[in-house]
C-alpha cells in the first residue's frame, strides 16, 4: 500500500485497510492482542537474554494471526523466518535512504535493458518483488489449503527509573497474580504516558516514505513544483521544541501534564509517528 501511486488502486487498498484496520475495527482484536501480549511475557520472564527474538515473535505473531489467522509454534516458523527476512528487506535494502531511488529522480532509467551499465536496480528489484510477493502468498496459500511483528526494550533500558514507575503503577492497578487486559488501561495512565513518550522518542521511521506532489503547491512562500518528492521529517517533529521542552530527554511525565484539546491533539505522537499523508 506504501509503495502504490495514488489513484483508484490505492483508494481501493486503502479503503479495505480502513475496513480491516480502522479504529472502529481494533477493539475486535483486543482478546487476540491480548493473548499473544501474556505469551510474550511469559517468554520474556522464562528466558529474558532472548528478547529480542521474543520480541520479533511477538510481531511477527501477530501480523500472521490477524491477516492469515496462523499461529506459529516457535521461532523457527517457516512462515515467521519469511515475515522477518521481508521486513528486513524493507526497511534495510528497499526503503533504505528513504526510499529513494535514482529511477525515482530519472524515469527514463526503467528503460534500460538488465545487462546495461547501472541498471543492477532493476535485477535486484525483480528479486525483492519475488520474495515480497512470496511473503504475502505462501502464508496465504497454505492456510487456504488447510481449510476443507525494538523501541519499547531500548528506552526502557535506557531510563530504568521510568520502567520502575510503570512496574509501581501496575503493581498497585492490576496486582501480582494476574497480567494487564484492555479493561485496565484508563487506570495506567503513566503507562499511558510512557508508551506516548515511547512512540515520541524512537520514531520507528524518523524519515517517514517519500511522496510525490500530484499538483504545484506553495508551502511557506516557497513554490514546489508537481512530480516533487517530499520527505516527511517525523525525527524534527517529535524533537520541536515548541511542543516537547526539553525534547532530547525521556520525559513520560509531559504527557501527564493537562492541555487543551487543541495541543492535546499536536503533541500526540500517534497522529505521525506512523506516516500521514496518501
Amino acid at each position: 500500500v506504501a509503495f502504490t501511486g495514488y489513484g483508484d488502486q490505492s483508494k481501493r487498498q486503502r479503503k479495505l485497510m480502513h475496513k480491516a484496520f480502522g479504529l472502529p475495527v481494533i477493539p475486535s482484536y483486543h482478546p487476540l492482542l491480548q493473548s499473544e501480549t501474556h505469551d510474550f511475557l511469559r517468554r520474556i520472564v522464562a528466558s529474558p537474554l532472548n528478547y529480542v527474538a521474543h520480541t520479533r515473535r511477538y510481531a511477527g505473531a501477530l501480523t500472521l494471526k490477524v491477516v492469515y489467522g496462523y499461529e506459529p509454534l516457535d521461532h523457527g516458523d517457516q512462515f515467521l523466518s519469511m515475515a522477518e527476512e521481508c521486513v528486513d528487506l524493507l526497511s534495510n535494502k528497499i526503503a533504505s535512504g528513504g526510499g529513494l531511488w535514482p529511477v525515482d529522480i530519472f524515469p527514463s532509467l526503467q528503460h534500460l535493458p538488465t545487462w546495461a551499465p547501472g541498471a543492477g536496480f532493476k535485477i535486484k528489484a525483480a528479486k525483492w518483488k519475488a520474495k515480497m510477493e512470496e511473503c504475502v502468498d505462501k502464508p496465504f496459500e497454505f492456510v487456504k489449503n488447510t481449510i476443507v511483528s525494538p523501541a519499547n526494550v531500548t528506552a526502557m533500558m535506557a531510563h530504568p527509573e521510568a520502567l520502575a514507575k510503570a512496574q509501581k503503577e501496575i503493581d498497585s492497578v492490576v496486582g501480582s497474580d494476574r497480567l494487564p487486559s484492555f479493561n485496565d488501561r484508563s487506570n495506567l495512565p503513566y503507562m499511558e504516558a510512557l508508551m506516548n513518550e515511547t512512540f515520541r522518542w524512537g520514531a520507528p521511521v524518523p524519515l517517514n516514505l517519500p511522496h510525490r506532489l500530484m499538483e504545484d503547491d506553495v508551502y511557506n512562500d516557497m513554490f514546489i513544483p508537481k512530480g516533487s518528492l517530499i520527505f516527511g521529517n517525523i525525527w524534527a517533529i517529535t524533537r520541536d521544541e515548541r511542543i516537547y521542552k526539553n525534547a532530547s530527554e525521556f520525559i513520560p511525565e509531559r504527557f501527564l501534564e493537562k492541555v487543551d484539546s487543541a495541543t492535546e491533539r499536536r503533541r500526540d505522537p500517534r497522529n505521525y509517528i506512523f506516516g500521514f499523508g496518501r
